[in-house]
């Protein structure tokens, strides 16, 4: 588990920053957006958000449509698929989603690709031509997305390649669609580097598992971080929250789970 530091890096360099942390004290950067031919539709990411809306619990593990049926029997309607299966072995029921009424949230497969080792010798390149795909995707079955996530593949190709495409890819694409993006936050990177996403985006989602040890966090964590989150008025998804006991006193906007396998 991370501990805040005790010391604050010094931020007076004027040259570009390296790291998120430094990001949160110099707002200049020279990424440039991908530009088409779509007129933004929101002047704000914040614009785009429903900060009305009740706290939704996404249910995760229904790559099998017929666990989607069991649990939507039930009256859900609210769940988190990954792209990469989305876009494969689901893409045949997406247009049946819509009709049932159905809102997915799209995680970017970023699990899947951490643990295959021929994405470790992707170039950016292959990387860029994929989000591309997956945007244009996301675009085509807008009536289905609840919100997607971005691209967080911090721990293949580092922090600061990931901010480069969260400002060239996934900002531009949410104002011109609409379509909430969810900016994932990892422990890789240093504590302050959340409140740069907390301050930047309006809404931002961390895993319930520590990216370094695999160990769940502790509720005290969880609540420095949220409370973070509040002070910029920003919308938290909480991944791979099982443990539901707890969400009552945790200010999430939404979770995805899979305890509802445990019976």
């Amino acid at each position: 588990m991370l501990k805040v530091p005790k010391k604050k890096k010094d931020t007076t360099n004027k040259e570009k920053p390296k790291s998120l942390g430094n990001l949160l004290k110099n707002k200049e950067t020279t990424t440039e957006p991908i530009k088409d031919n779509n007129t933004p539709k929101y002047d704000s990411l914040r614009d785009i958000m429903d900060y009305k809306r009740p706290f939704t619990m996404f249910f995760s593990g229904v790559e099998y449509k017929t666990y989607l049926d069991i649990v939507h029997e039930e009256g859900v309607k609210a769940f988190l698929m990954s792209y990469e299966y989305a876009k494969t072995k689901g893409a045949s029921h997406m247009k049946e989603y819509a009709q049932m009424g159905l809102k997915i949230f799209i995680d970017s497969g970023a699990f899947t690709f951490m643990q295959d080792p021929k994405y470790s010798e992707y170039t950016i390149e292959q990387w860029e031509k994929h989000i591309e795909s997956y945007l244009k995707w996301a675009r085509k079955h807008k009536d289905v997305i609840f919100a997607i996530a971005n691209m967080d593949l911090e721990m293949i190709v580092g922090e600061e390649q990931v901010r480069i495409w969260n400002e060239k890819y996934f900002e531009p694409f949410m104002l011109e669609t609409g379509i909430p993006v969810c900016f994932i936050w990892h422990t890789i990177s240093e504590e302050i580097g959340w409140e740069y996403y907390c301050k930047r985006y309006p809404y931002v989602g961390f895993s319930w598992v520590s990216d370094t040890d695999g160990v769940d966090l502790d509720f005290n964590y969880g609540l420095r971080m949220l409370k973070v989150a509040e002070k910029y008025n920003t919308l938290v998804h909480g991944m791979g929250m099982t443990r539901t006991s707890i969400l009552p006193k945790l200010p999430f906007y939404t979770v995805d789970s899979t305890s509802w396998k445990a019976g």
